[in-house]
């Protein structure tokens, strides 16, 4: 059981789905503007303001709370699995096959290609957790890579995978107060790995050291702010409900010194890497707690999150296949058609299999703190 008992009515009603499509979109924009070669001043505020609020982090906190919350109210390794195989891998195998279609259509799929030992490994990479893996066998295509987003889905894999050990760590590891200081402990050390890894020369790691950019590790320390929020969701939700605004404007003031700052010293990037990520997780659940209707009459609980993301380079590589970059009208393009995708996968693929879950966050008896992460 979770130690603190949350109350349904001031949980279930949230803004996670609109929260995670403002990711998704950014992503799409941020994508579109830099494989497409779009033209962005640099005095246009609203793309460095939209910048202030990274996707990848708001996906990792969210995952490390919903998961949190899915698997310490019901700790059953089956059905945890299942459900978890369930919301990820119809769409994501579907969206593979759509590639393949794609690579196909392109004229990439040749007898060299095929008779290659490398595209039957990518293959096999693509179908289970190894979506960072890049052959090298597709450079002409496209940006050079089939559907480079997908690598963060195989981070979130990960997650999945650890989370139950990290649940018997903290069940043997005694009260609330001790159980969040091992949590504060490894997000501590987690963002240690992530300055290092990511933030510091690439050329001066060990070459078996490179091996850490595709792991969870450097990114643990997201999903365990999830975590913390979850073990302390009461105490959060006091602190950010009904507060968007402020911690909006709180958020960017911290990321505006950060990056007046410049930092390039280890310690420096660490203190505003942690700052600033604290204060978006604030960010994220004072969104989530806010005008806590405006998810359910914008989308009417319809989550697309997933295919826009599983989709949008797929249709960025055909444009750009097509021949078209520089107008800032392809960014449309791309997000109306991955929006059309992630409907048409939501609707034939993800629903169905999600009917199939044993056990569910949306579920209307018990605790529903939103859906599961897509």
């Amino acid at each position: 059981m979770l130690p603190e008992q949350t109350r349904l009515d001031d949980v279930r009603i949230n803004n996670f789905d609109l929260i995670r499509l403002f990711a998704a979109i950014k992503v799409v924009l941020f994508h579109t503007i830099m494989h497409l070669h779009l033209t962005v001043g640099d005095t246009n505020y609203l793309i460095k303001t939209i910048k202030m609020f990274p996707s990848v982090p708001i996906f990792f906190v969210l995952g490390g709370f919903l998961i949190s919350q899915s698997f310490d109210r019901k700790p059953q390794m089956k059905t945890y699995l299942l459900n978890r195989v369930l919301r990820i891998y119809p769409a994501l195998v579907t969206g593979f096959g759509v590639s393949l279609v794609i690579l196909f259509c392109f004229g990439y799929l040749t007898p060299a290609v095929l008779s290659s030992s490398r595209f039957y490994v990518w293959v096999t990479a693509q179908l289970t957790a190894g979506q960072f893996y890049d052959p090298g066998i597709f450079r002409d295509f496209g940006t050079g890579v089939v559907n480079g987003s997908l690598g963060i889905i195989s981070i979130q894999l990960q997650f999945y995978l650890i989370y139950p050990i990290v649940f018997l760590i903290l069940s043997g590891t005694g009260g609330k107060f001790r159980q969040n200081l091992l949590l504060v402990t490894s997000v501590l050390f987690s963002a240690i790995l992530y300055v290092y890894v990511k933030m510091g020369d690439r050329t001066v790691l060990p070459s078996g050291g490179k091996i850490l950019y595709v792991t969870v590790l450097p990114y643990l320390f997201d999903f365990v702010l999830g975590i913390l929020v979850s073990r302390n969701f009461n105490w959060v939700l006091n602190l950010c409900k009904g507060k968007f605004l402020l911690w909006t404007a709180i958020h960017i003031a911290l990321k505006v010194i950060s990056d007046t700052l410049n930092p390039d010293t280890f310690i420096l990037k660490y203190v505003t890497l942690m700052v600033t990520h604290v204060s978006l997780v604030a960010w994220i659940f004072s969104f989530a707690y806010s005008f806590r209707q405006l998810s359910q009459t914008l989308l009417r609980g319809v989550d697309i999150s997933y295919g826009i993301y599983i989709y949008h380079m797929l249709i960025v590589n055909v444009i750009l296949e097509l021949g078209y970059e520089g107008h800032w009208g392809l960014f449309f393009i791309v997000l109306c058609f991955s929006v059309i995708a992630a409907g048409m996968s939501r609707k034939f693929v993800e629903l169905p299999a999600l009917k199939l879950k044993k056990y569910s966050l949306k579920l209307p008896s018990g605790f529903v703190p939103g859906k599961p992460p897509a």
